[in-house]
């Protein structure tokens, strides 16, 4: 019996060398698989890293292409501009209207009140020698002006005389602006 039980033993003591060798190998390679494990979750931090990173970039280009740009002009601004520029054209062009209206007032004045030289004239001419300068005027008739000339500078004038004192000129069509010889004798 002795004997059994040393063989028993025996055998129980190589079986169990060779768990303790089988135990070594599978805690190996459950080492290898610890360590890659540790490496898949090290490599997908960094890409959790990574990919934390792209969304802030994503994010702060977003914030720029909603913010407006200040390189650029929006309809509303062009005309906003414009309505601007328009009131200050028709201020200025009241403006100089009234500047204009004045200083031709003060020029018919002028002329109205002073009789002009005429120029020199020939020994065939029969005309006058004296005239006064007038600026037709919007709405103004050759009658109308004569009349005017005669109750101002009580001098008895015709618009046939207004004619003849002025070559070229159709009493049909009075062009405003156009200055034409009164005469005054």
């Amino acid at each position: 019996m002795k004997t059994i039980f040393i063989v028993a033993l025996a055998f129980a003591l190589a079986g169990l060398f060779s768990v303790r060798a089988q135990d070594a190998a599978t805690q190996e390679r459950l080492a290898k698989i610890e360590g890659r494990l540790q490496d898949l979750a090290d490599a997908q931090d960094a890409h959790k890293r990574q990919l934390d990173e792209l969304i802030k970039a994503v994010e702060a280009l977003q914030q720029q292409l909603n913010k407006p740009n200040a390189n650029y002009v929006t309809q509303e601004d062009l005309k906003a501009v414009v309505n601007k520029l328009d009131e200050a054209r028709k201020r200025d062009d009241e403006k100089i209207l009234k500047v204009v209206e004045q200083e031709f007032d003060r020029v018919a004045k002028l002329l109205a009140s002073k009789p002009a030289p005429a120029p020199a004239a020939s020994s065939a001419s029969s005309g006058p020698t004296e005239y006064f300068e007038h600026m037709v005027r919007e709405g103004e008739t050759l009658s109308a002006i004569a009349a005017a000339y005669s109750e101002q500078h009580k001098i008895k004038v015709t618009w046939q005389q207004i004619v003849a004192a002025n070559p070229g000129l159709d009493p049909n069509r009075l062009i405003p602006g156009r200055t034409i010889r009164i005469p005054a004798k």
